[in-house]
């Protein structure tokens, strides 16, 4: 967390079973979860960015441009996610 920012970590499991954090960050954010603690995690207003898995963000990225190929948005998102995964190890950057 950024400084000055308080929050506690939050569990949820998808159908599959991996488990996601997600960091409260404010009243509002509990809020948010608590209203959407029941709702599918492909059916959250969020949705897709509390996944790290490029196949989400395709197919979210994929039903807003239904002209785009899925394939090819996997290999970008997940290109996209790896470059912003070793920018922040690699500056130590971890929010």
């Amino acid at each position: 967390m950024g400084e000055g920012q308080r929050g506690c970590c939050c569990r949820s499991a998808s159908a599959d079973g991996v488990v996601m954090m997600r960091r409260i960050l404010n009243g509002d954010h509990l809020q948010f979860e608590i209203d959407h603690k029941d709702t599918p995690l492909k059916e959250r207003p969020d949705w897709p960015y509390p996944s790290f898995d490029a196949r989400d963000w395709a197919e979210a990225f994929c039903k807003l441009n239904p002209s785009m190929d899925e394939g090819v948005m996997i290999a970008w998102f997940a290109n996209a996610l790896m470059r912003g995964y070793d920018h922040a190890k690699a500056t130590g950057d971890t929010d």
